[in-house]
């Protein structure tokens, strides 16, 4: 059972193997990990007489194994509940780490944006952004269809910002346009932020796709849909889903939160605006996905919107 990446996965493998050992009759495995709870049953309905057998990881039960009185348990059914207490501790093992990569994540992000944000609610409120985006995607078929894409997309997008720890604070403060030299360093950045991220996260094989998802964006939300972007100049669909979300979720940020030397603009015209940059700045379908998911959309920038932040936008900046 090793080879199970998830509980749920994990549940049909047990039930699987002990409706080797007793054929058709009736059974159910029922495994429990933080607040989820998954089921996997084979055989039909259950009797009111059962057999109950807990699962155990350490010093916890983690679920249980229900059998039919008729179904005696013997050693096979005791290798089958060895084999699945081993596997839920590697599951809740690999928990664990998720747990201290995204606190870790939470921390890099508020670093990164420290001075900006003093309620820390910047990061937060992009990913969400960024996920409703995502799962409208998905659903229109327009994104990874894969189980967890636009989770992992949410937790990538709360490093969206990591290298603006690489450039001087007075920078993205600075009110008008920057000279030609600050654009050059604004340039520069993706490519640095990724090298950056490469040395604080490594990647492991227990959050692979996240770390590309985070890489990505980092390395492509400078770019744009006409190819007039930073900094390889991708155009289309050339530049990965993820980075073509993380510019527009940048650019509604940066239009609707309040900032020292301008005034918000509200969600409809901050829709309006990217509406009228959509298919050269940014991918008509990613704009139109932000457009369904508004009222969701609305409702998080304001939940997460608190002092007023001064700064310029990633993949936003022009020249002097």
């Amino acid at each position: 059972m090793g080879s199970a990446t998830d509980l749920t996965s994990l549940a049909d493998l047990a039930a699987e193997r002990l409706a080797q050992i007793f054929g058709a009759r009736p059974l159910l495995v029922q495994l429990w990990q933080d607040n989820q709870t998954v089921s996997a049953a084979r055989g039909g309905e259950m009797s009111a007489d059962m057999h109950v057998m807990p699962v155990h990881t350490g010093s916890r039960v983690a679920g249980e194994v229900v059998l039919d009185r008729k179904s005696e348990p013997g050693p096979d059914i005791e290798s089958v509940l060895t084999e699945l207490s081993a596997a839920l501790t590697a599951l809740d093992a690999q928990q664990a780490i998720v747990r201290d990569r995204d606190q870790t994540m939470m921390a890099l992000a508020r670093l990164a944006t420290r001075g900006l944000d003093p309620g820390g609610h910047r990061p937060t409120r992009g990913a969400k952004i960024a996920r409703e985006i995502g799962e409208q995607l998905v659903a229109a078929g327009l994104a990874p269809a894969d189980a967890g894409w636009a989770q992992d997309l949410e937790r990538a997008m709360t490093l969206r910002e990591l290298g603006r720890c690489l450039l001087p604070a007075d920078l993205w403060m600075k009110p008008g346009k920057l000279s030609e030299g600050e654009f050059e360093l604004v340039r520069s950045l993706p490519d640095r932020a990724a090298a950056l991220f490469d040395e604080l996260m490594p990647a492991n094989d227990t959050a692979v796709r996240w770390h590309d998802l985070t890489r990505s964006i980092l390395a492509g939300q400078g770019e744009r849909w006409d190819g007039g972007g930073y900094p390889a100049g991708r155009k289309g669909e050339s530049i990965p889903i993820e980075a073509r979300i993380a510019a527009v979720v940048g650019a509604y940020d940066a239009m609707t939160r309040p900032r020292p030397y301008g005034v918000p603009r509200p969600h409809a015209a901050a829709l309006s605006q990217l509406t009228e940059e959509s298919g050269a700045h940014f991918d008509p379908a990613v704009v139109r996905a932000l457009a369904a998911r508004g009222t969701e959309v609305d409702r998080i920038r304001a939940a997460h919107t608190l002092a007023p932040e001064g700064d310029h936008e990633l993949g936003d900046h022009r020249a002097a």
